[in-house]
């Protein structure tokens, strides 16, 4: 099974690499392209609707939804999954951008200091904004819906190789809801 993993994430990784050296074009996930080595992985999960929002992603069955507070909520957190031991964390907020675009959120984490890998592209279809940041070892994607709100998923710790490739995998799953 981890070799399927390994092989998974490494196909996933090429097709990015592939289309991040076409410059002139965005790059482009589609969940087709991986779906049957992960269902030959064996790793099980499953798609599920993210609060909401439209979106759908799967989910393995090692994250386990948590309990939102009344700060959580607050501060624009709709979903919090973490791994039983506690080595993965997956967050999702929604944010109201007032009027700014994905665009602008690209142009501001590229002159942020710590972000890096910021990129535009597509994850089946939907345009979205993809960052690293080292310091709080954690990859984020952001998408807009309509209504002007961005939908922004933070996958914590990406120095964990295993809970890395899972991240990585859920990433190119986000899809809009069926």
């Amino acid at each position: 099974m981890k070799k399927l993993i390994i092989i998974v994430f490494a196909v996933l990784m090429l097709t990015v690499s592939a289309v991040f050296a076409q410059e002139t074009e965005l790059m482009e996930i589609k969940w087709e392209d991986i779906a049957e080595g992960v269902e030959q992985s064996g790793i099980e999960g499953d798609f599920y609707s993210v609060s909401d929002v439209g979106l759908v992603m799967w989910i393995p069955s090692v994250l386990i939804e948590n309990e939102l507070t009344a700060e959580d909520m607050a501060d624009g957190m709709i979903l919090f999954l973490a791994s039983e031991e506690g080595d993965g964390f997956m967050f999702v907020n929604y944010m109201d951008l007032e009027g700014a675009t994905l665009e602008d959120a690209y142009e501001g984490l590229l002159e942020e200091p710590g972000y890096e890998d910021v990129e535009m592209g597509l994850i089946n279809g939907l345009k979205a904004l993809t960052y690293t940041a080292a310091e709080y070892d954690m990859m984020g994607l952001s998408f807009i819906d309509e209504n002007g709100y961005m939908i922004q998923f933070l996958f914590f710790p990406m120095s964990n190789e295993g809970f890395a490739q899972l991240a990585t995998i859920m990433a190119a799953s986000i899809q809009e809801g069926y």
